[in-house]
Protein backbone atom coordinates (compact mmCIF):
# COMPACT_ATOMS: atom_id res chain seq x y z
CA UNK A 1 0.00 0.00 0.00
CA UNK A 2 2.90 2.26 1.34
CA UNK A 3 6.20 2.47 -0.12
CA UNK A 4 8.88 3.95 1.96
CA UNK A 5 11.00 4.23 -0.99
CA UNK A 6 12.58 7.67 -0.17
CA UNK A 7 14.80 9.23 2.36
CA UNK A 8 12.94 10.95 5.24
CA UNK A 9 9.12 9.81 4.78
CA UNK A 10 8.88 7.37 7.76
CA UNK A 11 10.40 10.97 9.86
CA UNK A 12 8.04 12.99 8.27
CA UNK A 13 5.18 10.35 9.64
CA UNK A 14 7.04 10.65 13.28
CA UNK A 15 7.16 14.61 13.06
CA UNK A 16 3.31 14.89 12.68
CA UNK A 17 2.73 12.34 15.36
CA UNK A 18 4.90 14.81 17.53
CA UNK A 19 3.01 17.40 16.70
CA UNK A 20 -0.33 16.28 17.19
CA UNK A 21 0.66 14.99 20.47
CA UNK A 22 2.15 18.16 21.53
CA UNK A 23 -0.81 20.29 20.50
CA UNK A 24 -3.46 17.78 22.46
CA UNK A 25 -1.01 18.68 25.47
CA UNK A 26 -1.21 22.32 24.80
CA UNK A 27 -5.22 22.17 24.30
CA UNK A 28 -5.02 20.43 27.81
CA UNK A 29 -3.13 23.22 29.58
CA UNK A 30 -5.53 25.84 28.07
CA UNK A 31 -8.55 24.21 29.01
CA UNK A 32 -7.52 23.59 32.66
CA UNK A 33 -6.83 27.24 32.58
CA UNK A 34 -9.86 28.59 31.37
CA UNK A 35 -11.61 26.10 33.76
CA UNK A 36 -10.01 28.29 36.27
CA UNK A 37 -10.95 31.24 35.29
CA UNK A 38 -14.82 31.09 33.63
CA UNK A 39 -16.05 27.99 34.87
CA UNK A 40 -17.95 27.89 38.42
CA UNK A 41 -16.78 24.96 40.93
CA UNK A 42 -18.81 26.30 43.46
CA UNK A 43 -22.83 25.61 44.12
CA UNK A 44 -25.09 27.65 42.05
CA UNK A 45 -27.29 30.05 44.69
CA UNK A 46 -30.72 29.07 43.02
CA UNK A 47 -30.48 25.53 43.26
CA UNK A 48 -28.96 25.54 46.49
CA UNK A 49 -31.66 28.19 48.20
CA UNK A 50 -34.39 25.88 46.84
CA UNK A 51 -32.75 23.06 48.39
CA UNK A 52 -32.20 25.18 51.84
CA UNK A 53 -36.04 26.43 51.69
CA UNK A 54 -37.18 22.54 51.00
CA UNK A 55 -35.34 20.96 53.91
CA UNK A 56 -36.17 23.70 56.72
CA UNK A 57 -39.72 23.48 55.94
CA UNK A 58 -39.63 20.25 56.92
CA UNK A 59 -38.23 20.96 60.12
CA UNK A 60 -39.23 24.50 60.97
CA UNK A 61 -37.16 26.71 63.38
CA UNK A 62 -33.71 25.22 62.35
CA UNK A 63 -31.64 27.15 61.00
CA UNK A 64 -29.95 26.33 57.79
CA UNK A 65 -26.83 27.49 55.56
CA UNK A 66 -24.28 26.69 52.63
CA UNK A 67 -22.41 28.42 50.84
CA UNK A 68 -23.21 29.85 47.52
CA UNK A 69 -21.27 31.15 44.58
CA UNK A 70 -22.65 33.94 42.43
CA UNK A 71 -21.17 34.38 38.89
CA UNK A 72 -21.89 36.58 35.95
CA UNK A 73 -24.47 33.86 34.81
CA UNK A 74 -25.55 32.38 38.18
CA UNK A 75 -26.10 35.89 39.71
CA UNK A 76 -29.94 35.81 41.41
CA UNK A 77 -32.30 33.96 43.61
CA UNK A 78 -35.26 34.97 42.18
CA UNK A 79 -38.15 34.71 44.58
CA UNK A 80 -40.95 33.43 42.03
CA UNK A 81 -38.57 30.62 41.34
CA UNK A 82 -37.76 29.63 44.52
CA UNK A 83 -42.02 29.87 45.56
CA UNK A 84 -43.06 27.62 42.60
CA UNK A 85 -40.25 24.70 43.02
CA UNK A 86 -41.15 25.03 47.18
CA UNK A 87 -44.93 25.76 47.20
CA UNK A 88 -44.05 28.65 49.57
CA UNK A 89 -45.70 30.88 47.48
CA UNK A 90 -46.35 34.21 49.57
CA UNK A 91 -44.14 33.09 52.54
CA UNK A 92 -40.94 33.68 51.43
CA UNK A 93 -38.89 37.23 52.19
CA UNK A 94 -35.42 37.42 51.44
CA UNK A 95 -32.96 40.12 53.27
CA UNK A 96 -29.48 40.48 53.54
CA UNK A 97 -26.87 40.88 56.87
CA UNK A 98 -23.54 42.38 57.44
CA UNK A 99 -23.69 44.00 53.65
CA UNK A 100 -22.30 41.52 51.76
CA UNK A 101 -20.51 42.93 48.25
CA UNK A 102 -22.73 43.40 45.08
CA UNK A 103 -25.61 41.50 46.71
CA UNK A 104 -28.99 43.41 47.20
CA UNK A 105 -32.13 42.00 48.84
CA UNK A 106 -35.50 43.01 48.12
CA UNK A 107 -37.79 41.20 50.27
CA UNK A 108 -40.21 39.65 47.76
CA UNK A 109 -38.69 39.49 44.60
CA UNK A 110 -35.30 37.87 45.60
CA UNK A 111 -31.67 38.29 45.88
CA UNK A 112 -29.63 40.05 43.05
CA UNK A 113 -25.60 39.89 42.72
CA UNK A 114 -23.97 42.86 40.42
CA UNK A 115 -20.34 41.54 40.84
CA UNK A 116 -17.87 41.46 37.94
CA UNK A 117 -16.00 38.19 39.58
CA UNK A 118 -17.18 34.89 41.19
CA UNK A 119 -18.22 35.65 44.83
CA UNK A 120 -19.14 33.28 47.10
CA UNK A 121 -21.53 34.19 49.85
CA UNK A 122 -23.00 32.51 52.84
CA UNK A 123 -27.08 31.36 52.16
CA UNK A 124 -29.11 31.16 55.65
CA UNK A 125 -32.42 30.16 55.81
CA UNK A 126 -35.25 29.02 58.68
CA UNK A 127 -38.99 28.43 58.26
CA UNK A 128 -41.82 28.51 60.62
CA UNK A 129 -44.59 29.69 61.89
CA UNK A 130 -44.48 32.69 64.08
CA UNK A 131 -40.85 33.25 63.69
CA UNK A 132 -38.96 36.54 65.57
CA UNK A 133 -35.92 37.54 65.22
CA UNK A 134 -34.14 36.01 68.59
CA UNK A 135 -34.94 32.49 66.77
CA UNK A 136 -32.22 32.96 64.70
CA UNK A 137 -28.73 32.16 65.83
CA UNK A 138 -25.98 32.62 63.65
CA UNK A 139 -22.95 31.74 64.14
CA UNK A 140 -20.60 33.80 65.76
CA UNK A 141 -18.44 34.72 62.38
CA UNK A 142 -21.61 35.92 60.92
CA UNK A 143 -22.41 38.71 63.33
CA UNK A 144 -24.47 40.09 65.45
CA UNK A 145 -28.07 41.56 64.96
CA UNK A 146 -28.68 39.53 61.48
CA UNK A 147 -32.13 38.90 62.32
CA UNK A 148 -33.11 42.27 63.45
CA UNK A 149 -35.13 42.92 60.19
CA UNK A 150 -37.48 40.18 60.78
CA UNK A 151 -40.96 41.06 61.55
CA UNK A 152 -42.82 38.66 63.77
CA UNK A 153 -45.59 37.01 62.31
CA UNK A 154 -48.03 34.21 63.10
CA UNK A 155 -48.56 33.02 59.69
CA UNK A 156 -46.18 30.47 58.03
CA UNK A 157 -43.32 32.03 57.28
CA UNK A 158 -39.77 31.12 55.36
CA UNK A 159 -36.82 33.77 55.37
CA UNK A 160 -33.69 33.73 52.75
CA UNK A 161 -30.70 35.45 54.40
CA UNK A 162 -27.81 36.17 52.72
CA UNK A 163 -24.27 37.28 54.45
CA UNK A 164 -20.63 37.72 53.02
CA UNK A 165 -19.14 34.47 52.81
CA UNK A 166 -17.16 33.64 56.67
CA UNK A 167 -14.84 31.41 57.98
Amino acid sequence: MFKFDRKGQSSSVFNLLIAALVSLAILGLLLSVLGGIGFNSGKKPIDTTINLVKDAMNTPFSLRSETVTFTKTENSIPAKSVSQKTDVSDALTFLTCNDPANVTADAKNGITFKGTSNQQNKVFVMCGEGIVSTDFTFPTTVGEGCGSDIQSDPKFMCYVIITPQVG
